[in-house]
């Protein structure tokens, strides 16, 4: 089965590749390894047209950003 989850508000759409993907491109970036990625927690906030995420919550090697869609 393919599913693909929407976020949508006043004209602007994202879907769930596109956060994930974007995420570990700034974690990424930001000068750490894809495969240091243990988890991936990611909030959308459609009023401010933001994505927040967190890389690997609650250990030593925690990662918090966000961007906007």
């Amino acid at each position: 089965m393919k599913s693909v989850l929407y976020v949508e508000l006043a004209n602007k759409q994202i879907d769930d590749k596109t956060m994930i993907t974007t995420a570990k491109t700034i974690y990424t970036e930001a000068g750490n390894k894809a495969k240091d990625i243990k988890s991936l927690d990611v909030y959308v906030n459609a009023e401010e047209s933001k994505v927040y995420f967190v890389v690997n919550a609650g250990t030593d090697a925690e990662f918090k950003g966000e961007f906007d869609f």
